[in-house]
C-alpha cells in the first residue's frame, strides 16, 4: 500500500480518531508507530515507512 493511498483511507474518518490494530485471531490490540525506513538512504529505491507495533 501507497502512502497516498493509506492517507485517502484514514482522510474519511474523524481527524482526532486513534489508529488501532486488532488482532482477531488472538482478541488483542497494538499500539503502533511509524518511522522513515530509509532515513539517510539516498539511493532511487522507492521509500519506505515502517509501521511498529
Amino acid at each position: 500500500m501507497r502512502i497516498k493511498d493509506l492517507i485517502e483511507q484514514l482522510s474519511m474518518y474523524e481527524e482526532n480518531s486513534e489508529v488501532i490494530i486488532y488482532d482477531d485471531d488472538n482478541d488483542r490490540e497494538y499500539e503502533i508507530a511509524a518511522i522513515d525506513a530509509d532515513e539517510g538512504d539516498e539511493s532511487d529505491n522507492d521509500p519506505q515507512i515502517m509501521i511498529i507495533f
